[in-house]
């Protein structure tokens, strides 16, 4: 009997920027939380990269998570 493949299905990719209050919709995962986890590299789908001056970051998320 031949196994059975798991196929993933992603969204087409629209090259269209998302916010984190959309990726938090979609999660379940509040703004901070999910800002506080990018800062510490506790997520696997994105990570920030400090600018300025203090606790300013910009918010880089994969594609495909």
């Amino acid at each position: 009997m031949a196994a059975k493949k798991n196929v993933a299905v992603t969204p087409a990719f629209t090259g269209r920027n998302v916010s984190l209050s959309e990726i938090s919709q979609a999660s379940g995962i509040g703004i901070a939380t999910l800002k506080k986890g990018l800062i510490a590299g506790a997520v696997d789908f994105g990570y920030a990269i400090p600018c300025g001056k203090g606790d300013q970051h910009i918010f880089q998320l994969y594609r495909q998570i």
